[in-house]
Formats: C-alpha cells, structure tokens, sequence
C-alpha cells in the first residue's frame, strides 16, 4: 500500500503521526524511501515538503538522504518562490532541529524571507524559531536579523509570544552577536510583565 501512496498521502501521514507523538522508526524509514523513489518528490506542494520535514523533525527522525533530497529540491529553480512563509519557517525549523546545515539553503531561505510582505505573514511563534533556526545552525545574516527584529517590535508581537518564544529570540541574537538594543529593551520589558518569568522553566533560563 506504501508504495502506492502520493505526495499528499506521504505528507498527511508524516504529519499525523507527528501530531499524535507516536514514532515508528521503520514505518519513517519507509515513508522516506517512498518519498524519495523517482518522481515522488516533484509531485510535492510546497506544504507536503515543510509538513513532511516537520514531521521527521518533531518525531526526531534524522534521515540524511531524505534531508539532502528535500534540500535539493527546495532549492530547483522556482520551488522556494511559491512557498509561504509558514512553509519556509517549519522547513528551517526542521533543518534546525535535527542538526542538518545546508549553506545553499539556509542562505536561500534567508533571500525568501526577506522579500516584500514575508514576515508580515508569520505568526509571532513562527518568527522565533525562525530565528532560532538560523542561530542555531551558526548562520548569521544580518538583513535577516534585523528584520527578524523590526517584525518582532511591531506593535503586538511581542505580547502575544511565550516565554519560551522570548527567550529563543533573545537566545538567537546572543547566540550569533548581533546586537539590537531596542530589541532586547522590549524583550527586558516583556519579561517584567507579570507572569512573565513565572512561564519560564529552569531550562529556558540555564
């Protein structure tokens, strides 16, 4: 039946067993060898990709063909222009996540994401694991970085990210030295707001 499944069938089926937190190494494994088969991945929308690598991601599943495939096709010519910023934030996230650095594509996305109207689209919670994404594979784009923070100084922002969003901006800035002081002043500012800090685990703060 695998075998027979479409780009739809694959994504939806990654995504949902990521949903629900159960993780079954071999059905993965399987799952990536069909995605991966010939002529299975070009069929792919931009969603199918981000919710797919998302999923081995949440599930911590690192299969190094399947993430070296995605890449490569994120990055043909006029596959990443159509992706919506969501898109391009849970693929980042993901790449993140598992620890794989892409140059080509970390540096592409950043292009994407800089283009008119493309953070003004990401929800608050999507923006800091933007940037953690970025932070935490070492790329340090400093366009990105201060859009990320004139984006996250919009009026609104701010108050309605958690306290663990917060921090993984702050953590991200720190992480790649990039210096915005109006930026920390906001996030000092958010955090002194009462209960604040009380949403803070030991481990958001180590």
């Amino acid at each position: 039946a695998l075998l027979d499944f479409k780009s739809h069938e694959i994504a939806n089926t990654a995504w949902a067993f990521a949903t629900l937190g159960t993780c079954y190494p071999d059905f993965m494994a399987a799952l990536a060898s069909r995605t991966m088969q010939e002529g299975v991945l070009v069929d792919f929308k931009p969603h199918e990709i981000a919710n797919t690598v998302w999923a081995f991601a949440t599930l911590n599943v690192y299969h190094s063909d399947l993430m070296a495939s995605i890449a490569e096709r994120v990055l043909q010519e006029g596959v990443l222009a159509v992706f919506r910023s969501q898109d391009v934030a849970n693929t980042v996230w993901a790449f993140a996540r598992l620890g794989v650095h892409d140059p080509k594509l970390m540096a592409a996305t950043a292009v994407r994401m800089l283009q008119e109207g493309a953070l003004v689209h990401l929800t608050p919670h999507a923006i800091a694991n933007t940037v953690w994404a970025f932070a935490t594979l070492g790329v340090r784009d400093l366009s990105l970085m201060a859009a990320v923070a004139a984006r996250t100084l919009e009026k609104g922002t701010l108050t309605v990210q958690n306290a663990q969003d917060v921090v993984n901006t702050v953590w991200a800035f720190a992480t790649l030295g990039v210096t915005n002081t109006d930026l920390t002043d906001a996030i000092a500012e958010r955090m002194l707001q009462e209960g604040a800090l009380a949403e803070c685990s030991p481990n958001n703060m180590a």
